[in-house]
């Protein structure tokens, strides 16, 4: 029912968008400030290896709003700043603090540097790809293993502007852990979702 809400909801904002400004959207100096990750479907895949060699992989689907326990990072909404160097091409990036409470409390801080270009589709549609990479690190205050994490990450993000000043971001994603630590061990994570976020456009 949620899921069904959500997406008649997502398609009524899109399907009033009058002819705004996406045309416009990039050009140099432009500045985007944003909610991202905030409303995610996700696959995840996490490996574990032991000092004593042993391997454990494990993998999971996660939906949900906000701050929801996904078992990653990378899940997880950010708030996000964006400016146009030149027509199209931006440089920016994104942080992000977590806080997960059930059996285990975690809470974490992310950091995700990247570049990316902006092109029109229509007056109201674009799209933004975007590349860079990703560092986390988690604890949990009441003792246990440490978590860090450091990722090649990509996106294409559609932009949906219902008025020139705002947009609905929404697209794929696809974050790969390079190398990270679980305490002692050593422990990586790839995990792909569609997200939807918010933009402001100043």
């Amino acid at each position: 029912m949620r899921i069904a809400i959500v997406v008649a909801v997502g398609a009524a904002l899109i399907g009033s968008c009058p002819l705004a400004m996406a045309q416009d959207f990039g050009s140099q100096g432009t500045v985007t400030l944003s909610a991202e990750r905030v409303f995610g479907l996700n696959w995840t895949h996490s490996r574990r290896e032991f000092r004593n060699n042993n391997v454990d992989r494990t993998s999971i689907t996660t939906f949900g709003i906000g701050w929801y326990r996904s078992e990653s990072a990378f899940n997880n909404p950010r708030a996000a700043a964006d400016v146009f160097v030149i027509d199209q091409l931006s440089v920016g990036g994104s942080l992000g603090f977590y806080v997960w409470g059930d059996d285990v409390d975690r809470q974490g801080l992310i950091f995700a540097p990247r570049v990316g270009y902006a092109a029109a589709l229509s007056d109201a549609i674009g799209v933004w790809p975007r590349g860079g990479l990703t560092y986390y690190a988690e604890e949990p205050p009441g003792g246990g293993a440490d978590y860090t994490q450091f990722a090649l990450s990509g996106e294409c993000m559609f932009t949906f502007f219902p008025q020139d000043t705002w947009a609905i971001l929404a697209g794929p994603t696809l974050d790969l852990g390079l190398t990270g630590d679980e305490g002692d061990n050593d422990f990586s994570q790839y995990s792909f979702g569609i997200h939807a976020g918010l933009m402001g456009v100043l």
